[in-house]
C-alpha cells in the first residue's frame, strides 16, 4: 500500500508518517525497483496504534519505548494518568480563583498575589507555574532569531572560508610583495575586514546559541542580541548597493 492510500485509510497526514517513521517508530519496505515505501498491513496496524496512544497524551518517547519493549503499556497508562491527575488539580485550583474572582467581583486593578492563597482551598505550587510559562513566553521571542542567526553563522563561515581561500590564492599566484601591495593600496583590504567582522559575529553567535541551549536568555548581554543583527542588517545594504551599482554599470572593483 503506497502513502496516498494510507493517509486515506487511517486519516494521519504524510507529514505525520514521515515523522513517525524518522523518529523510528516505523519501518516501512522498500520496493526494490523504484525505492518508494510500501506499507503493510502490519504497518497499517501500527500506526493505528501509534494514533490512538497520542489521542490519549502518551509521548513519542514512551511510544519509542513501547515500540522496543522497555515499557509496558500498563506503565504507560499509569504515567498518563498521573499527569492528568496533576492537570486535573491545576484546572482545579484555576478554576476555583476565577470562581472567586466572579464571587468577589475582583476588579483588575485589586489583582495581587493574595488572590491566589484565598481563592483555592489547596496549597497549590502557583511558582513551579509562574515559571513554567515564563519560560513559554520568553522561549517565543527568541525563535524568530535562532533561526536567523543559525543561517547567518552558516553564511559569515562560508564568507569568512570565501574570503580566506582568495587571500591564499593571491597571494600563490603574484606573490608575499604584490598581494601586500594589493590589499593595502588597492582596496583588496576591504574584503579582509568584511571576513574579521564575520568571524567575530560568527563567534558571537556560537555564543548566543550555547546560551539558548543552556535555556538560558540572552537578555543581559546586548551582544549577543543585538551585534549579529547589527551585521546582518549592515550586510543587506551592502548587497542593495552592490546590485544597484551592478544596474548603474558602476564597477566598484
Amino acid at each position: 500500500m503506497k502513502i496516498k492510500e494510507v493517509e486515506q485509510q487511517i486519516g494521519i497526514t504524510r507529514a505525520n508518517i514521515r515523522y513517525y517513521e524518522k523518529e523510528g517508530l516505523l519501518t516501512p519496505h522498500r520496493d526494490q525497483e523504484n525505492n518508494y515505501r510500501e506499507y503493510t498491513e502490519e504497518d497499517i496496524n501500527h500506526l493505528e496504534r501509534i494514533k490512538i496512544l497520542r489521542v490519549l497524551g502518551i509521548s513519542i518517547a514512551e511510544i519509542k519505548q513501547l515500540n522496543n519493549g522497555a515499557l509496558n503499556l500498563t506503565d504507560a497508562a499509569e504515567n498518563r494518568l498521573s499527569q492528568i491527575r496533576e492537570e486535573t488539580q491545576k484546572l482545579s485550583d484555576v478554576r476555583q480563583v476565577c470562581e472567586y474572582i466572579l464571587k468577589n467581583d475582583i476588579s483588575f486593578g485589586e489583582v495581587n498575589n493574595q488572590l491566589l492563597s484565598s481563592g483555592t482551598e489547596n496549597d497549590h505550587d502557583w511558582k513551579n507555574d509562574f515559571m513554567k510559562i515564563w519560560q513559554e513566553d520568553t522561549d517565543r521571542r527568541f525563535y524568530g532569531r535562532d533561526i536567523l542567526y543559525t543561517v547567518d553563522f552558516i553564511i559569515n563561515l562560508m564568507l569568512s572560508l570565501l574570503v580566506i581561500f582568495y587571500y591564499c590564492y593571491l597571494y600563490l599566484t603574484v606573490g608575499a610583495a604584490a598581494s601586500a601591495y594589493e590589499i593595502i593600496f588597492a582596496g583588496m583590504g576591504i574584503p579582509l575586514v568584511g571576513c574579521t567582522v564575520s568571524i567575530l559575529t560568527a563567534v558571537i553567535e556560537i555564543l548566543y546559541g550555547i546560551s539558548r541551549i543552556q535555556g538560558k536568555k540572552p537578555y543581559a548581554s546586548m551582544i549577543l542580541q543585538q551585534w549579529p543583527m547589527m551585521w546582518i542588517i549592515i550586510k543587506c545594504m551592502m548587497l542593495f548597493m552592490g546590485i544597484a551599482a551592478w544596474l548603474a554599470g558602476i564597477h566598484i572593483f
